[in-house]
């Protein structure tokens, strides 16, 4: 019986996220997925790396964790070094939303039509930046150290 995290497979991880929540693929830059009893039940997928920014995606409904939390934050500094990292929540979506401004997130935007082409509330996301100060908290340990020196 295998639970933690799927890391090195960014292919197999991605192509379950796209099947499984019926999404068009897109560029992945890293994928990590979330095994329990050795099925995936949830992945983390950034993409649109520019060196400076990558977008997060997170498929997998309540199975994120604050050690997945912190793992991503990790990720998102050890292996991609970035200023900030992107995230999109449908804008009616209160509960993740007030989770990414606890997390220090900040909004940046509301985008309309963005989940289908009615100019509804149902169809647009709110837009969230984490900055790097934030992703180092959010990292703790050693990252949150180093910050500090």
């Amino acid at each position: 019986m295998t639970t933690g995290l799927l890391l090195g497979q960014d292919f197999a991880v991605a192509a379950w996220c796209w099947k499984a929540f019926n999404l068009v693929p897109r560029d992945v830059n890293n994928a990590i997925g979330l095994l329990v009893d050795e099925d995936l039940v949830g992945a983390a997928i950034f993409h649109n790396y520019t060196g400076i920014n990558v977008e997060l995606s997170y498929y997998g409904p309540n199975t994120i964790t604050a050690g997945v939390v912190k793992f991503l934050a990790r990720t998102a500094i050890a292996d991609l070094n970035v200023e900030r990292v992107t995230i999109y929540v449908h804008a009616t979506n209160k509960r993740l939303i007030r989770h990414c401004l606890r997390a220090g997130a900040v909004r940046e935007a509301t985008l309309w039509h963005f989940y289908g082409r009615e100019p509804t509330k149902g169809n647009a996301a709110a837009q969230f930046v984490l900055f790097r100060p934030a992703i180092m908290k959010l990292a703790g340990g050693f990252f949150a150290r180093a910050m500090l020196h």
